[in-house]
């Protein structure tokens, strides 16, 4: 069983990226106080290995809902992990940001300009998505390894960005963002428990399956209103993934650059034998992540 509290965005960007370096899984279990429970990948006939296992064997890595402060700060951290030898991660065409408009791109720009040291994501490093359509979904995750998804996203209203997807030039779509944009107008938008957060899930996932992806990384964020919703997706799916819950409030340093680091205090214990597990999951152990969090 694996307990992740988590005190920081940032903080959920680093075990984010953590949970890409292996091959296993964890999802939330239906009991009480329980947050997550790790799916060992042995089920799947997956070896437990990720990016810096083979770092010659670049992988390629997507990010949905990039355009908002969580999935900027996940993708920062991707481009300077892609920058150095032994992560394991590619560079040229990844990380990938999949959004729905190009606001997402001016948005994502702005965290990594200001928070990673002048960085930029040109143009290639990010495809406009129609959500509602599975194909072409796939069409932009095809030659990517990992993908990390959210459960129910921000969303906003916008206009669809011409020369891509619209069907008219009036065409109008939702805009996701992974946590939140700043500023997002969240008028005439579905409530966080309607069934499109479930749908544009579920054609997420099976795009990511049919394009190939080996291993998804879900973080369930606060809007989620049912989030079992989403591991019965992923269940029925039939897809790798690790799913990450946080049980704590998540606080936003907007002073925050990568050069502070990250200050993460981490204990590992081994549940004793015999704990109620279900027979497609392994006993693996559990671990505590508590972020050090100062304002300053």
């Amino acid at each position: 069983m694996m307990m992740v509290s988590i005190h920081s965005l940032r903080s959920l960007a680093i075990v984010a990226l953590i949970a890409l370096s292996r091959g296993d899984a964890f999802a939330p279990h239906r009991q009480q106080n329980c947050v997550g429970i790790w799916r060992s990948s042995s089920s799947l006939n997956l070896n437990a290995e990720g990016c810096a296992a083979k770092p010659f064997e670049k992988k390629k890595i997507a990010v949905f809902g990039a355009g908002g402060y969580l999935g900027a700060v996940i993708f920062g951290f991707l481009q300077r992990a892609a920058s150095l030898y032994g992560t394991g991660v590619a560079s040229g065409q990844s990380p990938r940001a999949i959004c729905a408009t190009g606001s997402s791109s001016e948005a994502l720009n702005k965290v990594l300009g200001s928070s990673f040291k002048l960085a930029y994501a040109g143009e290639n490093l990010v495809r406009l998505v129609d959500t509602s359509d599975i194909s072409h979904i796939k069409e932009r995750l095809k030659g990517f390894d990992l993908a990390i998804l959210g459960t129910t996203y921000q969303l906003e209203r916008r206009a669809v960005t011409l020369n891509t997807y619209e069907r008219s030039p009036n065409d109008k779509t939702f805009e996701f963002y992974l946590d939140e944009r700043y500023g997002a107008w969240e008028n005439d938008v579905p409530s966080n428990d309607s069934d499109i957060h479930t749908t544009m899930f579920r054609n997420s996932v099976l795009a990511s399956k049919e394009a190939g992806i080996s291993h998804l990384v879900v973080l369930e964020t606060t809007r989620t209103v049912q989030p079992m919703d989403f591991v019965d997706i992923l269940e029925e799916v039939g897809v790798a993934y690790t799913y990450i819950r946080t049980n704590s409030p998540l606080k936003k340093d907007i002073t925050y650059t990568f050069e502070k680091g990250i200050s993460n205090k981490l204990s590992v214990t081994r549940l004793p034998s015999g704990s109620r597990l279900s027979s497609a999951q392994r006993l693996v152990g559990k671990i505590l992540l508590r972020w050090l969090y100062s304002p300053s």
